[in-house]
């Protein structure tokens, strides 16, 4: 007894050690924000916020709107479409007033501490003529009269300073003297046309204005990403969404092309984008549409992912994420989540139209996405959903939210509202990797054995835990956590430290309704899974084919749509103990032999190549291994 009792301490001793060395973290995790807004914010009366932009303590807010009140005070201010207040304290400054006469549909910070760019729809600021385009100082709203962008004709709906150069998009057709349409670069000092962007912007995805709605860029790879109403840039096709390259002499149309959006949604949209935004890390983007219900399959209604850096002709997104008919406005990309609003009703919704399908998880207005595959975290505040929200800015003191509604989690914050800095951090989830420990089932009902695994195979078994979950036909483990699929069609979670089991628990999102389409079915014929990436990917009885389906472990959520991975080359008809490690997906065929395959990632899952499928020993008895897991302890 206390020999088994030191063997098992020992393996306990050497899972905590080889989690700790095989754990490199992939994507995911990270903070999320609060679900409490703080205090000390002003209620902006009526209308909406647009912009939101925030210089030292000072905060700005662009939209339409003409009252508001200081957060301690019931005084009303009179204050045309653009205000600013102490962040700290949600006081008004008096001596901003520079009520532009017309809709401001973007503020930015020019960069100098003193001074922002004003842009959106109007003819006069700060008792100057500038037609959608000015820059003001932040202490008392006067227009900084040396930068003068001429006559713009057409609103401005966006704009982005980088690399020197000041990007304005939106519906003009003449900017600073030049016929220039949709999108521009200016000189920042002086408003005078960059000759850099030359390219021209052209045609109507369904009607009314050529224009560009939202721009982005990518500081790490030098390209800028631009949504809206056109279908050629330089000549290129380039259908609601373009990328293009700042790293030449000249602006110039990457490759990149996606078909995603080529499709029309409801007929009222001259276009259905609605926002982009670049990850911090410059890698990818988010983008955002409206246009009605239309099935799994279109891109109306949805938020979607897509690799910045893809070269190709038909780029694909990474994941759509549905919300069954409602539209998402802004989107907010940091590190530990994708920040989304609207008027949206649920989240992981493709099957539903204007009501909770198979899968839908309730999300009120407001929702915090898993960046690896789009699906809800638990991050639940809700809001009132008026039209939607319309701009996120995440600063150090919190995530600003910028809407036309005036409850967020049921608190009363008219129309911009500071989510406090959270205090949750999503661990990473580690890609399985040697060296490891492997547990694996055995003859032994309740019994499971420990392996060694540095490679090319493990090694004989070197203890054995007792009281294992019984009739188990797929696990695999996260952080502490062992999922598994029993005799009955549920995904269970259940702690496992090396020596004991926790209880068990069934996986489910909160307030989630139907399960998701077909999870119950495919559970029933279950016959081995693995996680890599915030995806499940299992074998079916009677299939040859890898299937997957979106998973975020910590919130519990299960993908609404089941995906195909590998449809062809490796025949996986009666695989069991399916397992990732090392880049190689391995599994047991129907005879008892072992194989193993090349596991090569794409932005969208994964695939399996043929061509490097092997035969691999076993080293184990014919009832040992149906099912196998690689230990990962809590993260470190």
């Amino acid at each position: 007894m206390l020999t088994r009792l030191l063997v098992l301490v020992l393996a306990g001793l050497l899972c905590l050690g080889h989690t700790a060395r095989a754990a490199s973290t992939d994507e995911g995790g990270g903070p999320l924000v609060g679900e409490v807004a703080t205090t000390g914010t002003p209620h902006v009366l009526d209308g909406r916020v647009n912009s939101l932009a925030l210089i030292d303590t000072t905060m700005l807010l662009g939209g339409d709107f003409s009252r508001a009140r200081s957060a301690d005070a019931r005084r009303k201010f009179r204050r045309a479409n653009l205000l600013s207040f102490d962040s700290t304290d949600g006081r008004i400054h008096r001596r901003f007033r520079p009520h532009p006469n017309g809709v401001v549909n973007k503020v930015l910070d020019a960069g100098d501490g003193r001074t922002v760019y004003v842009a959106g729809d109007f003819t006069r600021i700060g008792g100057v003529r500038r037609q959608n385009l000015a820059r003001v100082r932040i202490r008392d709203g006067s227009v900084v009269r040396a930068f003068d962008a001429g006559k713009v004709a057409g609103q401005v709906r966006d704009l982005q300073l980088v690399g020197g150069r000041l990007w304005v998009a939106g519906a003009f057709t003449h900017i600073a003297g030049t016929a220039q349409r949709a999108l521009a670069a200016l000189d920042p000092d002086t408003g005078g046309r960059d000759r850099f962007m030359k390219l021209h912007v052209a045609g109507r995805h369904h009607g009314g204005h050529t224009q560009v709605l939202k721009i982005d860029v990518s500081v790490r790879s030098g390209r800028l990403v631009m949504v809206g109403n056109f279908r050629k840039v330089a000549g290129a096709p380039r259908r609601q969404v373009a990328v293009l390259d700042l790293t030449r002499r000249q602006a110039t149309v990457a490759r990149w092309r996606t078909r995603f959006y080529a499709a029309r949604c409801s007929a009222v949209n001259n276009t259905y984008l609605r926002d982009v935004d670049v990850s911090p890390d410059g890698t990818f983007f988010v983008a955002s549409t409206t246009g009605g219900a239309r099935g799994p399959k279109r891109a109306c209604d949805t938020t979607a992912r897509f690799e910045i850096g893809t070269d190709a002709n038909r780029v694909r997104p990474s994941w759509v994420a549905h919300t069954g008919g409602d539209t998402t406005y802004a989107v907010e990309v940091t590190a530990g989540a994708i920040y989304v609003g609207g008027h949206f009703r649920w989240q992981n919704n493709p099957f539903g139209r204007d009501r909770p399908g198979p899968g839908a998880v309730p999300r009120q207005g407001i929702a915090a996405l898993d960046p690896r595959n789009g699906l809800p975290l638990d991050w639940n505040p809700g809001r009132t959903l008026g039209v939607g929200v319309f701009d996120f800015l995440d600063a150090v003191d919190g995530l600003w939210v910028a809407s036309d509604t005036d409850r967020i989690n049921w608190q009363l914050r008219s129309r911009v509202a500071r989510m406090r800095p959270g205090t949750t951090v999503l661990p990473g989830e580690p890609s399985p990797a040697l060296p490891a420990v492997l547990w694996s089932s055995t003859e032994s009902p309740g019994t499971w054995s420990r392996r060694d695994w540095a490679g090319p195979s493990p090694d004989a078994a070197s203890g054995d835990v007792t009281g294992a979950p019984e009739g188990v036909r797929a696990a695999f483990m996260i952080n502490g956590v062992l999922f598994l699929v029993g005799s009955r069609p549920v995904l269970v979670r259940r702690s496992f430290d090396g020596f004991a089991f926790g209880p068990a628990a069934r996986v489910t999102p909160s307030g989630q309704g139907r399960p998701p389409a077909g999870w119950r079915h495919d559970l029933q014929r279950l016959t081995g899974m693995f996680h890599d990436n915030g995806r499940i990917y299992y074998t079916l009885r009677g299939r040859s084919s890898l299937y997957y389906r979106y998973f975020t472990a910590s919130s519990g959520t299960v993908g609404a749509r089941r995906l195909v991975a590998n449809a062809g080359g490796v025949d996986l008809r009666g695989a069991t103990s399916l397992l990732l490690v090392d880049r190689r997906v391995h599994w047991r065929a129907a005879d008892g032999s072992s194989w193993s395959v090349e596991w090569r990632r794409t932005a969208q899952a994964a695939r399996l190549a043929a061509q490097t499928r092997r035969r691999d020993p076993c080293g184990c008895t014919a009832g040992e291994g149906r099912v196998r897991f690689l230990f990962q302890g809590s993260p470190i």
